[in-house]
């Protein structure tokens, strides 16, 4: 079973490397297999568009990094800017190789920041069940975000992609069909730092 899933991935992924321009799925199943193997059935079939938005800098700052943090930051290619999806939702404690986790609000956001002109903005801030688990750049100017939603009404889990493109302020919002989380992907990926 577990090396017809392999070879399955393996078909899928090969068939990603044929593609002229590379889909946003594509980019995930390359650079982010272990969230994909998180789920009991794979969180990129059935996904539909949650529509797109706009978002402005409704809320900026002078940045400081926030040492617990910074490794878990991630960064554009260039180095110019850095995603921070964590501060708000986890509290991070790292002593020597041993990292707890606990999960604070069920409240989370975005923070986009600047290196060069040491400035930060919220892209993103949900209080709805959204989690985010990942990000992925595409390039200096574009990102993808993986989390997942809970329905808090029916406790059913959903994959979440939102992809960001920062030069236009847009960002798309895609959702899965119901599935089930098979491990805690987030204690999987700081435990692998």
């Amino acid at each position: 079973m577990k090396n017809t899933i392999l070879f399955l991935f393996a078909l899928n992924l090969y068939s990603c490397l044929a593609q002229q321009t590379e889909s946003f799925e594509c980019i995930i199943k390359k650079n982010k297999p272990m969230w994909i193997e998180a789920w009991a059935r794979n969180p990129l079939l059935g996904l539909k568009s949650d529509g797109w938005y706009s978002y402005s800098n409704s809320y900026s700052y002078n940045y400081t990094k926030i040492p617990e943090y910074a490794p878990f930051y991630s960064y554009s290619p260039s180095k110019q800017m850095f995603v921070d999806i964590y501060s708000r939702t986890l509290n991070i404690n790292v002593n020597g190789n041993d990292t707890s986790i606990v999960y604070l609000e069920p409240e989370a956001e975005i923070i986009l920041s600047d290196t060069i002109s040491k400035k930060s903005e919220r892209i993103l801030y949900v209080s709805d069940g959204t989690y985010f688990d990942d990000v992925i750049w595409i390039n200096d100017t574009s990102c993808i975000v993986l989390g997942h939603f809970i329905d808090y009404n029916s406790d059913k889990v959903f994959p979440k992609i939102m992809i960001f493109d920062i030069k236009k302020q847009q960002q798309t919002h895609y959702k899965g069909n119901a599935n089930e989380l098979r491990l805690d992907y987030i204690e999987r990926k700081f435990n692998n730092y």
